[in-house]
């Protein structure tokens, strides 16, 4: 496809940069052989046909090699190209098809297909943005499909009244009522009042 060999365990992340930079309008010099507009393969770009065999991929394409899918398919910065087999689990249908090719597959077999099938095959035929950024995809030609759902919105936290806590009043915190003074206090306090007077004999 640009004239570089590339070994066995590499083709599928190889030629998968390419088919991704071909679905994304990326122009690449370096090509001498364009891909295919219509499901390219993953081994060559061409038209080849592909097939799970043992949990491998197996095709019948001068380039291809069996590669275990569960392997393949996890996305890692070093090896971030997931384009592997996948079997469609729209109803009546079990095509396999490449995973950069299933955006073709549902529009053209499956139109009007969103919300009919699981989620976890949505999930398997994404191509999130960090995969599309490591294969050297442009950010303004990024396109994540199929889309991420939106994140769940969160309820409304519901004022609550406000309600003051009732304090316990210690016994030190009750004002205490005036002690009378006692009759004989007051007597006493008389007494310190009133001046005596001397007594004189007449």
């Amino acid at each position: 496809m640009c004239g570089k060999t590339v070994k066995d365990p590499d083709r599928q992340h190889h030629i998968g940069e390419h088919i991704l930079k071909a679905l994304r309008g990326v122009k690449e010099v370096s090509a001498r052989v364009p891909v295919s507009t219509s499901y390219p393969c993953g081994a060559c770009g061409g038209t080849c046909s592909i097939s799970i065999k043992n949990k491998k991929a197996d095709s019948e394409c001068p380039s291809a090699y069996p590669f275990l899918i569960s392997t393949t398919k996890k996305f890692l910065p070093t090896r971030p190209c997931t384009n592997v087999p996948v079997m469609c689990a729209m109803p009546d249908c079990k095509q396999i098809h490449w995973k950069y090719n299933f955006k073709q597959h549902m529009e053209e077999r499956h139109p009007g297909w969103e919300g009919h099938t699981a989620n976890d095959f949505i999930d398997e035929i994404r191509i999130s943005s960090a995969e599309q950024l490591e294969l050297k995809i442009p950010t303004q030609r990024v396109l994540v499909w199929p889309p991420s759902p939106p994140p769940p919105r969160a309820e409304p936290v519901s004022a609550r009244p406000f309600t003051p806590t009732a304090q316990k009043r210690s016994a030190s915190a009750v004002p205490l009522s005036p002690r009378r003074p006692s009759a004989r206090t007051d007597k006493e306090n008389c007494d310190q009042m009133i001046p005596i007077w001397p007594k004189y004999d007449v």
